[in-house]
């Protein structure tokens, strides 16, 4: 049960993250934006704006994968039914927070 509600709360973060994406893209336009600044807070890399709209979702996705994957026994036939512990689930829970807010400040600072 526990996974199957990881699996919904990662569905929903990975889709609004997506949506967020795809509202903020026409306000981008083709630009290259920052993506990392050095210790002096002066840009030192820089993405399309399609990485930046999209990367968070994608990362958000294959995290929850390996997350879901790396709940002990659930891979195999024997383990199937298995149930993450409440540390595994906030963990995956933060992370994917994590990222949401990630993408939020990025695309903010971007249509700034």
């Amino acid at each position: 049960m526990r996974l199957t509600v990881m699996f919904i709360l990662s569905a929903v973060f990975c889709l609004a993250m997506t949506a967020a994406g795809y509202v903020a893209l026409p306000l981008l336009g083709t630009s290259t934006l920052p993506v990392h600044w050095n210790g002096r807070g002066q840009a030192d890399s820089f993405a399309a704006a399609a990485t930046v709209a999209y990367a968070f979702p994608v990362v958000a996705a294959v995290l929850s994968a390996a997350f879901a994957l790396a709940v002990p026994g659930a891979s195999t036939a024997a383990g199937k039914g298995r149930r993450p512990s409440v540390g595994h689930m906030l963990v995956w829970a933060a992370t994917l927070t994590l990222l949401a807010l990630l993408q939020v400040w990025m695309l903010r600072t971007a249509l700034r």
